[in-house]
């Protein structure tokens, strides 16, 4: 609102408008006064949200199978430093002594990681499903009615 008024900004007691003889101490210009550039903290690409953590590289990499992945996280010069155990050395191929070998890739066409037949849903699930669809169905009843 001072500025509004034509009062200075720093008491809003002095006028700085027409006839006013306020004035400033200080250089004219300011561009010799630079600010430090702050060291740029590492990413990572997250394999599950890769539209804002991973490069078009990275997202390349993913879509063609040539990225290693380790629990979501691919393995690459930034994700070695931050993640060391989980990842391993960048040279050595797959992933470090926290989460075993492999590249995480989906194998055998099945949904499951690595082979094998995945394990058949027993008991709770298919009781929660049917469950969930109860509770749709009243919310659609009630909204209705």
């Amino acid at each position: 609102m001072r500025a509004l008024f034509n009062k200075d900004i720093a008491t809003g007691l002095q006028s700085t408008g027409e006839g006013s003889n306020y004035s400033s101490e200080g250089p004219s210009d300011t561009l010799q006064f630079k600010n430090e550039q702050f060291e740029q903290p590492l990413q990572f690409c997250y394999t599950l949200d890769p539209g804002s953590t991973c490069t078009e590289e990275q997202i390349g990499q993913l879509l063609n199978g040539s990225a290693t992945v380790c629990r979501y996280i691919v393995k690459d010069r930034n994700s070695t430093v931050l993640f060391p155990e989980l990842m391993g050395r960048l040279e050595d191929e797959g992933c470090g002594s926290g989460v075993g070998s492999g590249n995480g890739t989906v194998g055998g066409g099945n949904g499951t990681v690595g082979g094998g037949s995945p394990a058949p849903y027993e008991g709770g699930a298919e009781r929660v499903a049917v469950s969930v669809v109860m509770i749709v169905v009243g919310l659609v009843a009630f909204v209705v009615l």
